[in-house]
């Protein structure tokens, strides 16, 4: 898992995944993972599910 800064003057990339040859490849898992991100929100929105309490 890792998260991508917003672009500034420098770019961080941070990660607990030390399997990862590259900045490249990191880059891509966080993308890939942001695209089912956003598969799932669509999926819930246009089925209007809603996150029920706990009681």
């Amino acid at each position: 898992m890792g998260l991508l800064f917003p672009p500034t003057s420098a770019e961080y990339i941070v990660t607990n995944d030390i399997s990862h040859q590259s900045t490249d490849e990191v880059e891509l898992e966080i993308q890939t993972r942001w695209k089912i991100e956003e598969f799932h929100a669509r999926i819930k929105q246009r089925s209007r599910a809603r996150v029920l309490p706990v009681p």
